[in-house]
C-alpha cells in the first residue's frame, strides 16, 4: 500500500471505490447510453429509481422532485453503500423493462428532441403511464459481499443519526426500494417515551 493511500481516511477511500463501481456499471450494455433520451455517456443516475442519465435528463428529473427522482452525479458526489447496491440490481435494461413495459418503442424521444424527451419523462416517471410493476419484482436486489460489508458497517451510525432526527420529527425517511411511492411519508416520533420514572413528550425534550 502506497504512503498516499495509507492517509487517507476510510470515507475517502469508500468514495473512490463507489467511483470504480459506478464507473464499471457505465460500461454495461443499457447503462452505456441515457435511460430516457439515449445519449451516449450518460455521468448521472437516480438513485431511486436505478437509473443512469444524462445531463439534460438529469434537470428534468431534478424539476421533478426528490419524491420521484433523486439525482446524482456517478464521479462527483458521495453515494451511500446502499445505494450504489441499489444500482448495482437495477440499471438502466432492467428499470426500463417496467417503466417503459407499455410504450410503443416508436414513441421513445430521441436525444435533440428537447421538448419531447422533457414530457416523455414526465409521462413517464410523474404520470407513471407506461409502468409495469409486476417486472419489478425481486429486482434492485444485488448480492454482494463487498459492497453489503459496507452496507453494515455505516448502517448503524446512520440509523442513529435517522432516529435523532425522528425524535426531533425534523426527518422524512424513504428508501431506495421505495419506486412506486407517490410522497415520502413522514417518519413520527414516538407519543412518550418512558424511561426512569420520568416521561418525554413528543420528542420535545420536556420531562415531567
Amino acid at each position: 500500500m502506497s504512503r498516499q493511500q495509507r492517509g487517507k481516511t476510510k470515507e475517502e477511500k469508500l468514495f473512490e471505490k463507489h467511483l470504480k463501481i459506478l464507473a464499471a456499471e457505465l460500461k454495461k450494455p443499457g447503462n452505456e447510453v441515457c435511460a430516457d433520451c439515449g445519449c451516449k455517456g450518460p455521468r448521472w443516475a437516480s438513485t431511486n429509481l436505478g437509473i443512469y442519465i444524462c445531463i439534460r435528463c438529469s434537470g428534468i428529473h431534478r424539476s421533478l422532485g426528490t419524491h420521484i427522482s433523486k439525482v446524482k452525479s456517478t464521479n462527483l458526489d458521495k453515494w451511500l453503500p446502499e445505494q450504489v447496491e441499489f444500482m448495482l440490481g437495477m440499471g438502466n435494461l432492467k428499470a426500463n423493462a417496467a417503466w417503459e413495459a407499455r410504450l410503443d418503442p416508436r414513441r421513445k424521444p430521441r436525444e435533440g428532441d428537447g421538448y419531447g424527451v422533457e414530457q416523455f419523462i414526465k409521462s413517464k416517471y410523474q404520470d407513471r403511464q407506461w409502468l409495469d410493476p409486476a417486472v419489478l419484482a425481486g429486482r434492485g436486489k444485488y448480492e454482494s459481499a463487498p459492497v453489503r460489508s459496507e452496507v453494515a458497517a455505516y448502517e448503524q451510525p446512520q440509523r442513529e443519526q435517522r432516529d435523532q432526527y425522528s425524535s426531533a420529527g425534523t426527518y422524512t425517511a424513504s428508501s431506495p426500494n421505495d419506486i412506486f411511492a407517490g410522497a415520502e411519508k413522514r417518519r413520527r416520533p414516538s407519543r412518550d417515551r418512558v424511561g426512569g420514572g420520568r416521561r418525554e413528550r413528543e420528542g420535545r425534550g420536556v420531562w415531567s
